[in-house]
């Protein structure tokens, strides 16, 4: 092989790119060069300077003969690769073997130093990562999901329900792809349930068929910002507003209701804050935190509210 320069410098500039390394009496076999070291640093020194002509994160090092592509990051950088792996661990939305080669593309944007460090500060980390039971292979389908969403294209997908059922084939076209409490979703305009619905994308077991031509915008199309600010939880029951007091740290409340407020203060230091929320996955927080909080409306919440404490104090008493 004896390419040009140009092509010469493009083949060692994407095989540096790729990690290789390069030594000059490589350099001579695959270029079909002999005593030819002054064309063998003028390749480097062209390629050294494209990547400061472009201000690219990286440097090319030499150790001895050995000519390596190191890339640089900033301490941003470094932390944010940091934060994210965090996050991503926390989520346990991926399985482990997706989770650690997601984890290592992260890293990968990071110089030796900051990945050697990366390396300290998150093993323990990476090592107690718990992925949820049963976890499926997801970046395919996530992959698969994503350009049917960009040409508005109806699928029919097989899909299994929460309850373990059969599974059923369902059809709608795929509007956003989000991630929310461990799952990530996909929200369809969807045929059976005759408007938008959201899917579990680690229980489409299958897209059966795909159609040819995009279909029509519906007159509502789905919101993801309004889905985060009214869903807690679960997306259960209707939406309502709905006001409690609060003996909690006020924040931690304000944290769980995306643009919730607190409207006054109440009795023994506490606070009424006043929500928007679906009222199933309301009561279920509420309930939760027990005698720290305490629903004041609407009436019809609140009637919910204390017979599913009474069913509770009835199953104790029954022993």
């Amino acid at each position: 092989m004896c390419p040009s320069s140009p092509e010469r410098t493009v083949d060692m500039l994407v095989r540096l790119m790729q990690g290789d390394a390069l030594t000059y009496e490589d350099w001579c076999r695959r270029y079909d060069k002999e005593e030819a070291r002054r064309t063998f640093q003028r390749d480097l020194a062209v390629i050294k300077n494209t990547l400061l002509e472009y201000d690219f994160p990286a440097t090319l090092e030499r150790d001895g003969e050995v000519v390596t592509l190191n890339k640089n990051s900033s301490t941003e950088t470094f932390s944010a690769v940091i934060a994210c792996t965090h996050i991503l661990l926390a989520s346990r939305g991926l399985p482990k073997d997706e989770m650690m080669a997601t984890l290592a593309m992260l890293e990968d944007q990071l110089s030796p130093r900051h990945r050697e460090l990366g390396h300290d500060y998150l093993q323990m980390a990476k090592a107690s990562y718990v992925p949820l039971p049963n976890a499926k292979a997801l970046l395919p389908r996530l992959l698969e999901l994503a350009p049917l969403i960009l040409r508005h294209q109806e699928i029919a997908f097989s899909y299994t329900g929460s309850d373990g059922g059969p599974q059923t084939i369902q059809h709608g076209r795929p509007e956003s792809l989000f991630f929310d409490n461990y799952y990530f979703y996909v929200a369809m305009q969807s045929r059976e349930h005759h408007g938008y619905w959201t899917y579990r994308v680690d229980r489409i077991l299958a897209i059966d068929d795909i159609a040819s031509a995009a279909m029509p915008d519906p007159a509502n199309r789905f919101s993801l910002q309004d889905y985060r600010k009214n869903t807690y939880l679960q997306r259960k029951g209707e939406l309502t507003t709905l006001q409690f007091k609060c003996w909690i740290y006020p924040q931690t409340a304000l944290d769980r209701f995306p643009e919730s407020k607190i409207i006054w203060p109440c009795e023994r230091g506490g606070v009424v804050i006043e929500a928007r929320a679906y009222a199933a996955g309301a009561l279920m927080w509420l309930l939760s935190e027990g005698a720290q909080v305490q629903l004041i409306s609407p009436p019809t919440l609140v009637a919910q509210l204390k017979d599913q404490l009474r069913q509770a104090v009835a199953q104790y008493e029954r022993d």
